[in-house]
């Protein structure tokens, strides 16, 4: 029984490492069938600056340890408002608020986290500029709507993940920080969930433009 409990403790932490707690509990507790529902959510896109360009030169190992130090700075910011990393992208990642649990605000939440995670990366490059590299910049876009939530691939592997037009465009939204010189790109339905003196003290209205795979224009606001 002692051995038994042992492996399932291992299996747990191991599973947990691999995929957020929330979703490994979620799985455990049977929701493993394929499918999804739909939610409404906060969708985090981040991504590090020319990192090609920064990269270049360096060992695979030294980019590797910078990565995951960026990664566990970033993560620590978005976990301490209730949201989760659903998937690293390369340089990148997606994060979620409001999944699998439901939170009071997502969007609020959403959109400390990236402040929190700007000024952690300032951290960071001043670490960076006392060992001599050079600092990275990050871009985050977040948007809010609707969206499938659930277990997609096949019955052999899948994974806790998210689909629909709310994750596109966050995802093309990110993009946009190079174009507007601005760290943090919201949409005009995140921001209709955030609290005024937020709205007011913190973003600058950006106006309607061309996000890319989309016809119509979408309202864009930004922030430090």
């Amino acid at each position: 029984m002692s051995a038994s409990l042992r492996e399932k403790e291992l299996l747990s932490d191991t599973f947990g490492r691999s995929v957020d707690p929330r979703v490994r509990d979620h799985l455990l507790a049977g929701n493993i069938d394929l499918g999804g529902t739909l939610r409404e959510a906060a969708v985090m896109f981040c991504d590090i600056r020319s990192f090609t360009t920064f990269s270049e030169g360096k060992r695979e190992e030294e980019i590797v340890a910078i990565l995951n130090e960026h990664f566990e700075a970033m993560d620590a910011a978005i976990g301490q408002h209730e949201g989760m990393i659903n998937k690293f992208l390369g340089d990148g990642f997606l994060a979620l608020f409001g999944l699998p649990l439901e939170t009071a605000n997502p969007c609020n939440e959403a959109f400390l986290a990236a402040v929190d995670m700007v000024a952690a990366n300032e951290e960071l490059n001043r670490r960076r500029q006392a060992r001599d590299d050079a600092p990275l910049e990050i871009g985050v876009g977040l948007h809010y709507g609707p969206l499938v939530a659930g277990n997609i691939g096949s019955y052999r592997r899948s994974e806790y993940t998210v689909i629909g037009d709310a994750v596109n465009v966050a995802s093309r939204i990110e993009g946009l920080t190079k174009r507007f010189g601005t760290r943090i790109v919201v949409t005009e339905p995140f921001v209709s969930q955030l609290p005024q003196e937020i709205v007011s003290r913190e973003l600058t209205d950006l106006g309607r433009t061309e996000v890319r795979g989309r016809r119509e224009t979408v309202q864009i606001y930004g922030a430090r």
